[in-house]
């Protein structure tokens, strides 16, 4: 999830979310992450309305193998897959053998330090933006700058004016 803490707002935030008693996540945005061991990366902001078990079967074979954490959300879904592996972080385990999300957490904490490194705040009307710009960086990380800048030209298809970012 991409969002601020409660601990950094102002006052008069916090004091809604404690007057009201709103999820402590309430102001964060969810953002899928999904990737192959090895290889690329994919990071998709999720819509309340998004149903993740259908964004896990549109992007995932489900011959592959899952790896996750013991979110709620992939306990049914991953029966569907041919082998579900999970690690428990309430438990300290952070990997069992082949079963680890050490990657995708990786890439996780290189997008939050980009966030506070850089941007400062990402809004939710353009996270997909700012994780699509992270995921072409990681994605080509171990091309040379050359071949980095020609992928990133030979993808522009028209010009962005301020107008069309905005809305």
């Amino acid at each position: 999830m991409v969002g601020g803490k409660a601990k950094n707002m102002s006052n008069k935030k916090r004091k809604v979310i404690a007057e009201t008693k709103a999820d402590r996540n309430n102001n964060k945005t969810v953002l899928l992450g999904l990737m192959e061991r090895g290889s690329r990366l994919r990071l998709q902001a999720v819509k309340p309305t998004d149903f993740v078990p259908d964004l896990l079967r549109a992007n995932v074979d489900l011959e592959s193998v899952l790896m996750t954490d013991t979110a709620n959300t992939y306990f049914k879904i991953g029966k569907d897959y041919a082998y579900h592996g999970v690690v428990d972080h309430g438990k300290k385990e952070y990997g069992r053998g082949y079963n680890y999300t050490n990657g995708i957490e990786g890439c996780f904490s290189q997008f939050d330090r980009m966030v506070i490194g850089i941007y400062h705040y990402i809004s939710p009307k353009h996270i997909q933006k700012y994780a699509d710009e992270f995921t072409f960086r990681f994605n080509s990380r171990k091309a040379t700058d050359l071949v980095r800048f020609n992928t990133l030209l030979s993808n522009c298809n028209n010009r962005l004016t301020y107008n069309n970012l905005i809305k």
